[in-house]
Protein backbone atom coordinates (compact mmCIF):
# COMPACT_ATOMS: atom_id res chain seq x y z
CA UNK A 1 0.00 0.00 0.00
CA UNK A 2 1.23 3.44 -0.69
CA UNK A 3 1.44 6.26 1.77
CA UNK A 4 -0.58 9.33 1.25
CA UNK A 5 1.63 12.36 0.65
CA UNK A 6 0.49 16.04 1.34
CA UNK A 7 -0.29 16.38 -2.32
CA UNK A 8 -2.82 13.51 -2.63
CA UNK A 9 -4.42 14.51 0.03
CA UNK A 10 -5.56 17.91 -1.18
CA UNK A 11 -6.50 15.95 -4.49
CA UNK A 12 -8.51 13.54 -2.26
CA UNK A 13 -10.59 17.07 -1.81
CA UNK A 14 -8.85 18.35 1.10
CA UNK A 15 -9.57 21.74 2.44
CA UNK A 16 -6.85 23.50 0.16
CA UNK A 17 -8.07 21.93 -3.34
CA UNK A 18 -11.16 24.40 -3.38
CA UNK A 19 -8.83 27.27 -2.67
CA UNK A 20 -6.36 26.74 -5.09
CA UNK A 21 -8.97 25.94 -7.68
CA UNK A 22 -11.33 29.69 -6.98
CA UNK A 23 -7.71 31.23 -6.99
CA UNK A 24 -7.26 29.83 -10.78
CA UNK A 25 -4.00 27.59 -9.82
CA UNK A 26 -5.77 24.92 -10.84
CA UNK A 27 -8.93 23.02 -12.25
CA UNK A 28 -10.52 19.70 -11.45
CA UNK A 29 -8.11 17.36 -12.63
CA UNK A 30 -5.49 19.20 -12.02
CA UNK A 31 -5.06 18.86 -8.15
CA UNK A 32 -4.39 15.18 -8.63
CA UNK A 33 -1.55 15.78 -10.45
CA UNK A 34 2.14 16.76 -8.77
CA UNK A 35 2.91 20.19 -7.91
CA UNK A 36 5.86 20.83 -10.53
CA UNK A 37 3.45 19.87 -13.26
CA UNK A 38 0.29 22.64 -12.46
CA UNK A 39 2.90 25.27 -11.08
CA UNK A 40 5.40 24.90 -13.89
CA UNK A 41 2.56 25.10 -16.53
CA UNK A 42 1.58 28.40 -14.76
CA UNK A 43 4.46 29.96 -13.46
CA UNK A 44 2.83 33.90 -13.87
CA UNK A 45 -0.22 33.08 -12.26
CA UNK A 46 1.31 31.34 -9.08
CA UNK A 47 4.07 34.14 -8.73
CA UNK A 48 1.41 36.85 -8.64
CA UNK A 49 -0.30 34.84 -6.52
CA UNK A 50 2.70 34.43 -4.36
CA UNK A 51 2.89 38.36 -4.46
CA UNK A 52 -0.42 39.18 -3.18
CA UNK A 53 -0.06 36.65 -0.22
CA UNK A 54 3.21 38.27 0.50
CA UNK A 55 1.99 41.99 -0.05
CA UNK A 56 -1.59 41.40 1.77
CA UNK A 57 0.19 40.12 4.82
CA UNK A 58 2.82 42.83 5.37
CA UNK A 59 0.97 45.92 4.45
CA UNK A 60 -2.17 45.48 6.67
CA UNK A 61 -0.92 48.23 8.30
CA UNK A 62 -0.51 50.58 5.38
CA UNK A 63 -3.65 49.60 3.86
CA UNK A 64 -5.43 51.04 6.85
CA UNK A 65 -3.96 54.33 7.15
CA UNK A 66 -5.64 57.67 5.77
CA UNK A 67 -4.67 59.76 2.93
CA UNK A 68 -1.98 61.97 3.26
CA UNK A 69 1.13 61.48 5.18
CA UNK A 70 2.23 60.63 8.63
CA UNK A 71 4.35 62.81 10.57
CA UNK A 72 5.87 61.75 14.46
CA UNK A 73 6.42 64.26 17.24
CA UNK A 74 8.36 62.54 19.59
CA UNK A 75 8.18 63.47 23.59
CA UNK A 76 11.42 63.07 25.09
CA UNK A 77 13.64 64.78 27.35
CA UNK A 78 10.93 67.39 28.33
CA UNK A 79 10.77 68.87 24.92
CA UNK A 80 8.75 67.93 21.38
CA UNK A 81 11.02 66.84 18.91
CA UNK A 82 10.56 68.79 16.11
CA UNK A 83 9.15 71.64 17.82
CA UNK A 84 8.07 73.30 14.67
CA UNK A 85 6.13 70.92 12.25
CA UNK A 86 4.93 72.19 8.87
CA UNK A 87 1.88 69.84 7.25
CA UNK A 88 -0.60 70.16 5.13
CA UNK A 89 -4.51 69.20 5.81
CA UNK A 90 -5.31 65.74 5.52
CA UNK A 91 -1.81 64.92 7.49
CA UNK A 92 -1.69 62.81 10.28
CA UNK A 93 0.68 63.90 13.11
CA UNK A 94 1.79 61.50 15.41
CA UNK A 95 2.70 62.16 19.43
CA UNK A 96 4.66 59.73 20.79
CA UNK A 97 5.68 59.69 24.37
CA UNK A 98 8.92 58.62 25.31
CA UNK A 99 9.34 60.58 28.80
CA UNK A 100 8.58 58.11 31.98
CA UNK A 101 5.55 60.55 32.87
CA UNK A 102 2.89 61.75 31.32
CA UNK A 103 2.40 64.65 28.97
CA UNK A 104 -0.11 66.65 26.79
CA UNK A 105 -0.09 68.62 23.01
CA UNK A 106 -3.01 70.86 23.98
CA UNK A 107 -3.20 73.98 21.13
CA UNK A 108 -3.18 77.57 22.78
CA UNK A 109 -5.96 78.67 19.62
CA UNK A 110 -8.19 75.63 20.45
CA UNK A 111 -7.14 73.76 17.36
CA UNK A 112 -6.73 69.95 19.26
CA UNK A 113 -5.95 68.53 22.73
CA UNK A 114 -4.63 65.58 23.18
CA UNK A 115 -5.29 64.88 26.80
CA UNK A 116 -3.02 63.01 28.91
CA UNK A 117 -0.65 61.35 27.07
CA UNK A 118 0.74 58.52 29.33
CA UNK A 119 4.16 57.32 29.21
CA UNK A 120 5.17 55.06 26.30
CA UNK A 121 2.39 55.99 24.51
CA UNK A 122 1.02 57.60 21.23
CA UNK A 123 -1.96 60.18 20.62
CA UNK A 124 -2.65 61.14 16.29
CA UNK A 125 -4.40 64.07 15.37
CA UNK A 126 -5.56 64.61 11.79
CA UNK A 127 -5.05 68.37 10.09
CA UNK A 128 -8.23 69.24 9.12
CA UNK A 129 -8.15 73.02 8.11
CA UNK A 130 -5.01 75.29 7.75
CA UNK A 131 -3.86 77.98 10.07
CA UNK A 132 -0.50 78.00 12.57
CA UNK A 133 -1.19 76.06 16.07
CA UNK A 134 1.16 77.04 18.84
CA UNK A 135 1.00 74.09 21.44
CA UNK A 136 1.96 73.64 24.51
CA UNK A 137 2.21 70.58 27.38
CA UNK A 138 -0.35 72.10 30.20
CA UNK A 139 1.59 69.68 32.86
CA UNK A 140 4.73 71.11 31.56
CA UNK A 141 4.24 74.52 30.61
CA UNK A 142 7.81 75.22 29.56
CA UNK A 143 7.51 72.45 26.58
CA UNK A 144 6.12 74.56 23.66
CA UNK A 145 5.89 73.92 20.13
CA UNK A 146 4.13 75.21 17.06
CA UNK A 147 1.87 72.92 14.07
CA UNK A 148 1.44 74.71 11.01
CA UNK A 149 -1.16 73.54 8.44
CA UNK A 150 -1.22 74.65 4.91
Amino acid sequence: MRSMDFFDWQGAGGVNSGLLTRLGLVSGSAMYSRPESRLASQPTRFAAWLLGVVLLSSGAQAAAAPDGVVYTVVIEAMQFSPSHLEVKVGDTVIWKNRDPFPHTATSEKNGFDSKTIPADRTWKFVAKKPGTFPYLCTLHETMKGTLVVK
